[in-house]
């Protein structure tokens, strides 16, 4: 899963729109300051996905002495 843990609770079966559109709502009921914590740690969370990074990690490992 590429999600945050804090951010599991926004997620949804494909297909389920009702709990969809709840979600939606949730999230756009945050206030800024929350919104932009949740913002940060999304973000930060992609990062370690990067393939820049990965191929760098993976590079380390096949070098390693």
């Amino acid at each position: 899963e590429i999600s945050p843990p804090e951010s599991t609770r926004y997620l949804v079966r494909a297909g389920n729109l009702p709990v969809f559109a709840e979600k939606v709502k949730e999230l756009l009921k945050l206030n800024a300051g929350d919104l932009e914590v949740l913002k940060q740690k999304e973000l930060n969370w992609v990062k370690q996905f990067d393939i820049k990074l990965a191929a760098e990690r993976f590079k380390n490992l096949l070098y390693a002495k």
